[in-house]
């Protein structure tokens, strides 16, 4: 919702702008001090920039960053989380893992357009030669980012190439899927090919 909002403060931003012609025009007589109307359409427009201001000033207070991230399960559902250095290293040093119960429900971290999804391996084990196993979806975000999130089970993806989708939508079901040691999500943010680190929301 705040994506939407933001858009807007193209236009807002513009209001300073129109002020200062108008009164520029009302300095140079082009417009006389004594028309009313000009004295109303001022006023109206100060009165919409204000207003606007105040609506972008609550929204910014009460809702997340656009760019940050969520957690991709449940919070009650979630029992830790852990960076896991000896499979991320490298690009995927800041991909981040966490542990859920088995079939846990997996969320969208983030809004976005889904780019990729894999859902046709069952297979999964604590051997990296299990890495390519592992069933996943790829969403990708306005600003250029990518999420990758694996560790899906096997034929429970709810969203396909090109589906946008919200933050906090249900995209698939957690599977121990590819190499993996107990039950996890796995979760990066990549840009320009590596990984970065996650701006996660504010939790209580």
């Amino acid at each position: 919702m705040l994506e939407k909002f933001r858009k807007w403060q193209y236009v807002f931003a513009c209001i300073p702008a129109i002020l200062g012609v108008t009164v520029l025009l009302f300095a140079r007589g082009v417009i006389p001090f004594a028309d009313r109307r000009a004295w109303l359409f001022l006023g109206a427009l100060a009165a919409y920039g204000a207003v606007a201001s105040i609506i972008l000033f609550y929204l910014e207070k009460i809702r997340p960053k656009w760019n940050e991230y969520r957690y991709p399960v449940p919070m009650d559902k979630l029992i830790g989380t852990s960076d896991s250095p000896e499979s991320h290293t490298g690009r995927d040093q800041h991909a981040l893992d966490f542990v859920v119960p088995e079939g846990t429900e997996i969320l969208a971290p983030r809004a976005g357009r889904v780019l990729e999804v894999k859902e046709d391996s069952s297979e999964g084990g604590p051997d990296p030669a299990f890495a390519d196993k592992a069933n996943y979806i790829i969403i990708g975000h306005d600003d250029g980012e990518t999420t990758y999130i694996a560790h899906l089970k096997e034929g429970s993806a709810r969203v396909w190439p090109g589906k946008v989708v919200f933050a906090g939508q249900l995209l698939a079901q957690q599977g121990s899927t590819g190499w993996t040691t107990e039950p996890h999500v796995h979760l990066a943010v990549y840009q320009d090919g590596v990984t970065i680190p996650i701006r996660f929301q504010k939790y209580p």
